[in-house]
């Protein structure tokens, strides 16, 4: 039998554990299943979010349906991915549009679900939304991108 002790220690350890997991798993990035493209580089998915390339390689203008500021994939993207706070980024995309070139068009989302079925019903949308939210079922029938011809979950995948 197990002291109270004991037992906050395993609870405590299963706790991290999964913590890691759900870490570990990281972000995938979603898009209308009729989107052409199934591969995106590193660099290409930067320019996107970055508001720098705003159309998809067939015209259409492209949607990014972006996470609320202090969700764990809008922290990844400001943070790890772009390296710029939410405030800076907002005044990146405005300094782009005072210099005459085409605003990126941004939806913010509460939710990775909300996302999926921002995603679902706008073709030319896409998001950043944690890996674990991919199977939901909003989210399943959505086109998971995959990052220099990596899956979510392969060894070397970038967005974790």
């Amino acid at each position: 039998m197990q002291t109270p002790s004991q037992f906050r220690k395993l609870a405590l350890a299963g706790f991290f554990a999964a913590a890691r997991l759900a870490a570990g798993q990281g972000f995938s990035v979603v898009a209308h299943p009729s989107n052409p493209v199934s591969n995106l580089s590193v660099s290409a998915l930067r320019a996107m979010f970055s508001g720098t390339v705003t159309h998809w390689p067939n015209h259409s203008k492209i949607v990014l349906a972006q996470r609320s500021a202090g969700s764990p994939a809008n922290r990844f993207l400001m943070d790890r991915f772009l390296n710029i706070s939410w405030q800076d980024y907002k005044r990146s995309l405005e300094g782009l549009e005072f210099m005459g070139q085409e605003p990126a068009i941004i939806r913010v989302l509460n939710s990775d679900t909300a996302a999926c079925k921002f995603v679902f019903n706008v073709p030319s949308a896409v998001a950043l939304i944690e890996s674990s939210s991919a199977g939901a079922a909003d989210c399943r029938e959505l086109r998971v991108l995959k990052i220099d011809g990596l899956s979510p979950g392969q060894g070397g995948y970038r967005l974790r």
